[in-house]
């Protein structure tokens, strides 16, 4: 299939989380899941492009009630030329939330034919993740690599949701740019990750996941985030 036959989520989506040093604006969301990240919509779509060409979508949808916080993420890339598709990736994640802690975790995924799932629940001791790569309890405060809480950005360890492993990473903060984000100019903090996980990734001032972007081989990909149908992708605190 080409240049993305090795192409995995570890690489792909960055196992969705990060690392290490946030700057005082990150706000409330530092270290915990927070309502501030959750738009009101209640919903994050984005476009992903691969060398400036349509690649496929990754959309979050949020639930709440009372404390729980249930997000919703659905993956699918796909590149065809004609009627030929020479690669094809899709995910879901289901993850339950609750007083800022990952309680549980549902996932699979096909990448490009080989598949993965990982089952996550909380235990007294931690969370028990039971995935493709094995059993384990992760620390009772692991984040999982989904991107939305940028929290991320503050721990060396995170929870792969594609292998249901842990990823080390270490996170710089870049400084502030302005990017197109829900069809309009913001500013954003830039952060990069390296490590297991290497990518550049942005969050707006209401601490929503804004973009990302990484290269992988021959491929450039970037995340866009798109409009939601009622025009309120982004929180009014961004200005």
């Amino acid at each position: 299939m080409g240049s993305f036959s090795g192409l995995k989520r570890r690489t792909l989506l960055a196992g969705a989380g990060l690392t290490a040093l946030a700057g005082s604006a990150m706000g409330g969301l530092i270290g915990s899941a927070s309502a501030s990240a959750v738009p009101p919509a209640g919903i994050i779509p984005f476009s992903v492009l691969r060398n400036g060409g349509n690649f496929g979508s990754h959309t979050l949808a949020f639930r709440t009630e009372g404390d729980r916080l249930t997000v919703d993420i659905s993956i699918n890339l796909e590149v065809r030329i004609g009627l030929i598709t020479f690669f094809r990736y899709t995910h879901t994640n289901t993850e339950v939330w609750e007083n800022g802690q990952l309680v549980s975790m549902e996932t699979r995924t096909d990448d490009d034919g080989t598949e993965y799932h990982v089952v996550a629940r909380r235990t007294g001791d931690g969370l028990l993740v039971r995935g493709s790569e094995g059993e384990f309890v992760a620390p009772p405060d692991i984040i999982s690599t989904s991107y939305w809480n940028a929290g991320t950005v503050n721990r060396s360890t995170l929870l792969d949701t594609q292998r249901g492993s842990l990823a080390t990473v270490e996170t710089t903060r870049i400084g502030l740019d302005n990017i197109m984000a829900g069809g309009r100019q913001i500013p954003a903090i830039h952060y990069r990750t390296a490590g297991d996980l290497n990518l550049d990734v942005w969050y707006s001032m209401a601490d929503q996941w804004v973009k990302l972007a990484f290269g992988v081989r021959d491929s450039d990909i970037e995340y866009v985030l798109d409009t939601a149908a009622d025009g309120s992708t982004l929180a009014t605190t961004d200005g």
